[in-house]
């Protein structure tokens, strides 16, 4: 949305006017947001890994464009953070005044109080003491952070050309940051602060599922959130431990509070703090995060348990059918069942069986766009498939619902039949609201 509000104030192409109001006037000239690279730059580009034992991926295209789309060097980011430290002019060369540089390091918005707020473009990470603004940036495969210290006239650049192993990059270049940070800037020697009065019960306040507020919630990615829960947990001092924060070796940190609704680290120098809005917690967050990022407490609809019991008992009532057909084919018994409950006996097994394709066509679905990042037109038809397909499971759950019918009017059948066609129709029923909530089905190729 910034880069259309450039074109039309400017009256030119997104691409072109920062290459000529504040690439040239820098002399970044091996930066650009062009896609493809030009020819010149071809050569530079570095190759970049889903990870470091897998093949390197061609250039990577961003959809998004022209956010995260920058391609440049180590160097032409030293002239770039140069000049916002000289608040806007680097060898002669000017793209901001100084008092809009000034305006654009300001803190202008914070999340949570007394945590570091965002800035315009950038966001602030101030840390022992020391005024600092930051940006990071992902795309699939390159992983990049900026740090200015503004009164120290320092900069900070990283990039890494893969995520690691379960996205170990997100870790490193992180606790680089705060080291690098405690290394030369060390934070002046305080009394630590006392245990809030309240800590306990505040603790137990906080205790629960949560899901980030940047988040996809009207497309099939809506999923991914079930899957991406954070839970908090109080012990008995109220010390708390996040899911989602956790130390580079993967020990989750713990969190003391020290004010209200306010928690600094255990044996660190992180900070957390909750929202209000209205007297109401809406969320928490910490330093560790850009201050637009909250947690918020997980709605109804983010509870994995519907999809895991309908996933659990659909799986096994599949699985039981042909183990009961192999005994019947080796012990020589016949199938007990006719007429009508023999049809619906039948017809809920493929009933079944079909749920568990369509669990099966989006599980494949899902890893395969998250692992690659491909976001383009070649997901169209294998996803609008998935969604249509998706319409049948309400045939599933009507035969489900017959098939329980069928049973409890049969004086002749077991408990244990009557209530497996219990388990099966609720199971089936809840596949399909899983498949709405989720917004799993439907004809629609956006998101």
């Amino acid at each position: 949305l910034a880069g259309y509000i450039v074109e039309r104030v400017s009256g030119e192409e997104f691409d072109s006017y920062v290459a000529h109001h504040i690439f040239q006037p820098l002399g970044m000239t091996h930066s650009t947001f062009e896609q493809p690279l030009p020819a010149n730059l071809l050569p530079d580009m570095a190759k970049g890994y889903p990870q470091a034992s897998k093949p390197a991926k061609p250039f990577e295209y961003v959809v998004a464009a022209p956010a995260g789309s920058l391609s440049s060097t180590g160097d032409d980011m030293g002239k770039f953070m140069m000049a916002h430290l000289a608040n806007g002019t680097y060898n002669g060369g000017t793209i901001l005044k100084p008092e809009t540089a000034i305006l654009m390091h300001k803190e202008q918005y914070v999340l949570a109080p007394p945590l570091p707020g965002m800035a315009l473009g950038f966001y602030h990470e101030d840390r022992n003491g020391q005024v600092i603004i930051a940006h990071a940036g992902d795309t699939t495969v390159f992983h990049s952070d900026l740090h200015l210290f503004l009164n120290d006239n320092v900069g900070l650049f990283m990039s890494f050309n893969s995520a690691g192993k379960a996205g170990a990059v997100g870790a490193v270049r992180s606790q680089l940051f705060r080291d690098f940070t405690d290394r030369y800037f060390p934070a002046p020697a305080t009394a630590p602060l006392p245990t809030w009065k309240d800590a306990k019960a505040d603790g137990a306040t906080m205790a629960g599922p949560y899901i980030m507020n940047r988040r996809a919630d009207t497309s099939f990615f809506r999923a991914l959130n079930v899957l991406g829960r954070v839970t908090v947990t109080s012990d008995k001092d109220g010390i708390l431990q996040v899911s989602a924060f956790k130390s580079p070796g993967g020990v989750m940190r713990k969190w003391r509070e020290v004010g209200h609704f306010y928690w600094q680290e255990v044996n660190g120098s992180s900070r957390m703090a909750a929202r209000f809005v209205d007297g109401k917690m809406i969320g928490f967050t910490s330093d560790d995060e850009p201050p637009v990022l909250l947690f918020s407490p997980a709605p109804a609809w983010s509870n994995p348990w519907p999809l895991r019991l309908s996933c659990l008992y659909i799986l096994l009532f599949t699985l039981l059918w042909p183990i009961s057909m192999w005994a019947r084919a080796r012990y020589g018994a016949r199938f007990q069942l006719e007429g009508s409950a023999a049809k619906a006996n039948r017809l809920v097994h493929f009933a079944a069986l079909w749920d568990v394709a369509v669990m099966a066509m989006w599980a494949v679905f899902l890893t395969m766009i998250t692992s690659s990042g491909e976001l383009t037109k070649a997901i169209d038809f294998p996803l609008l498939t998935i969604q249509l397909l998706g319409f049948l499971s309400i045939v599933s759950a009507l035969i489900g619902v017959w098939n329980l019918v069928v049973v409890w009017r049969d004086g002749g059948r077991s408990w244990f039949a009557k209530i497996t066609s219990v388990l099966i129709a609720l199971a089936l029923i809840t596949f399909v609201y899983v498949q709405f909530t989720l917004h799993l089905v439907g004809t629609q190729t956006n998101f």
